[in-house]
């Protein structure tokens, strides 16, 4: 963002280089792939065959159906060639790559040249392919002319002889061309990341540290926010132990377990935060939220929440550290059973090399785990009228409830909500339904 002129010029060039989502090429790039000679080979005596039997035409005219046959055979293979047709758009792209990164490199920008690979030497080792193309420009196909060039094209198999010789050539100098995708792929990361940082009210740049062990596991920020809210309001805490939060629907529990996820993976991938300080150690992070049924796996959302749960627990055991993150553990049963459950299976990663923030309604789990879980909360104000959040988090456990107030402010039956109430207030005093 310090010198914009110059970005917008990359930026426009990026621009007019556009996207692909074209997988063989880099799969060239980066996989070991089939550089066989023997497809360009048979290519190119096919090409040859046509001019042959025309030539052959005048000493004898039945040359005519060998001339028939083999233009109609190549116009068959260049139409039917689905490896061709499927990868040309790609390794076209290449080429507009290589003739973009040229372009770049003539902007001559310092911080460019300061902070990454010279890549000079790379483009001479490709020069010869860089004015190269493959294909028709299908809006370009408007006249006659054009319409008779493409049909010699793929008689004499042009294009696809082209592509297998650029092929060959991006095969044979891959790590020239991964020099160049990672120069232009940084580049635009970089401005991305950049962007993002200006559009936000205010970040900081992380403090990452290698835990030696699960007691020195950590996650401490100043003033932390979701950058996707509108006004969001921020908090500050210190962990390094496992905490279960409570509170009641709506008050923000979600949103913050969300937020830290967002912070840590921001973190460890683009090296920003929405916080003024984030301070941490290195993680695998793993989530189990916003679950949904699967009706075409026929899986109800209890057997997805248990098999998400057992993927984290599964990599709790590794020696990297797990950040984990649990929204409304074992909703998706009866209360007995989920409390149950949910306490070994919190238990269980409170052995393990795991710092877990987990958010849930039932109460009696801060009682269970408060030996393993430090507890927190939301909480809010209610009225008369509605029902008012600060969106902090508190140290404790949540004394409040508002599910049976929020149906009398959505406007349900007065005789419901009394009615939910009374049987709340009995349950509470008695024990029983």
């Amino acid at each position: 963002m310090k010198n914009p002129d110059k970005r917008f010029e990359v930026q426009y060039i990026l621009a007019k280089l556009g996207i692909s989502n074209d997988l063989y090429t880099t799969n060239c790039l980066f996989n070991k792939s089939d550089n066989s000679k023997s497809r360009l080979l048979r290519y190119t005596i096919l090409s040859y065959i046509p001019i042959i039997s025309l030539t052959l035409i005048f000493f004898n005219r039945y040359f005519i159906l060998l001339l028939i046959a083999s233009a109609t055979y190549n116009v068959f293979i260049s139409q039917r060639n689905e490896r061709y047709n499927y990868n040309v758009d790609g390794f076209t792209y290449m080429i507009s790559l290589i003739n973009a990164t040229k372009k770049i490199t003539n902007l001559n920008i310092n911080e460019i040249n300061d902070n990454l690979k010279d890549i000079s030497r790379n483009l001479d080792n490709i020069k010869h392919i860089r004015k190269k193309s493959l294909g028709a420009d299908s809006n370009a196909m408007m006249d006659d002319m054009k319409i008779f060039s493409e049909y010699m094209n793929l008689i004499f198999l042009k294009e696809l002889k082209r592509y297998e010789k650029v092929k060959s050539t991006v095969i044979k100098n891959a790590d020239d061309f991964k020099a160049i995708y990672d120069y232009v792929g940084t580049i635009d990361a970089l401005i991305a990341i950049a962007s993002f940082r200006d559009s936000l009210d205010y970040y900081s740049k992380p403090n990452l540290e290698i835990s030696t062990s699960k007691y020195n596991n950590h996650i401490n920020f100043v003033d932390i926010y979701h950058p996707l809210i509108k006004k969001p309001v921020s908090n500050s805490a210190n962990f390094d132990k496992n905490v279960l939060i409570t509170g009641s629907n709506a008050s923000g529990k979600s949103t913050f377990i969300k937020t830290i996820a967002i912070n840590a993976i921001l973190a460890q991938t683009i090296y920003t935060t929405t916080s003024r300080e984030y301070n941490s150690s290195y993680f695998n992070i793993y989530t189990s939220m916003a679950l949904k049924d699967d009706i075409f796996s026929n899986e109800s959302y209890y057997i997805v929440e248990i098999k998400s749960l057992k993927r984290i627990i599964d990599n709790s055991k590794k020696d990297i550290p797990c950040l984990c993150f649990v929204d409304e553990i074992l909703r998706g049963t009866n209360t007995i059973e989920r409390i149950a459950s949910s306490c070994e299976v919190l238990s269980a990663l409170y052995k393990s090399n795991t710092l877990c923030f987990a958010a849930t309604h039932d109460i009696e789990l801060t009682h269970i785990l408060e030996d393993k879980f430090e507890n927190y909360h939301f909480e809010e104000t209610i009225t008369n009228k509605d029902i008012k959040f600060d969106y902090k988090l508190h140290k404790g456990r949540s004394e409040t409830r508002n599910a049976i107030r929020l149906l009398e402010f959505m406007g349900y039956d007065k005789n419901i909500v009394i009615k939910a109430d009374e049987k709340a207030k009995n349950f509470l005093l008695s024990g029983k339904w």
